[in-house]
């Protein structure tokens, strides 16, 4: 029973973990660039550079991947 639980455990947490790297790739790869939405029409380039420092949009994807799942796991979904 115990080698049960532990199979089910290990495959539950790899399927956790594909479903945020599924999520994860969806969000990166919608074809709208976040940051002119966001800005709008005082899209400067400075103002984009600023904003996408302070979003960490700046950052390798490894590291905003660790970042938002981070925050996933601490109930910060971001700023709607």
């Amino acid at each position: 029973m115990q080698q049960y639980l532990a199979r089910r455990l290990a495959v539950s947490i790899l399927v956790v973990w594909g479903v945020t790297l599924i999520a994860f790739a969806a969000i990166q790869f919608i074809p709208a660039d976040v940051v002119d939405i966001m800005l709008g029409l005082k899209n400067t380039p400075e103002a984009a550079a600023a904003l996408r420092h302070r979003l960490g949009l700046d950052q390798p994807l490894w590291s905003q991947y660790l970042n938002w799942l981070w925050d996933l796991f601490h109930g910060d979904l971001g700023h709607s």
